[in-house]
């Protein structure tokens, strides 16, 4: 579902910290997208 919003630059920031840290030293292979669903957004503009 859409956020229907774009993430702030601080959001960005605040996930790649957080992916940095040890807090997430389980995550391993994925593709994390931190754009609140824009491209559902977008299709939804059209």
């Amino acid at each position: 579902t859409s956020m229907r919003s774009f993430a702030t630059a601080d959001e960005v920031a605040d996930t790649v910290l957080f992916l940095a840290s040890d807090k997430a030293s389980r995550i391993s292979g994925h593709a994390l997208a931190v754009d609140g669903h824009t491209e559902g957004f977008l299709n939804w503009l059209d």
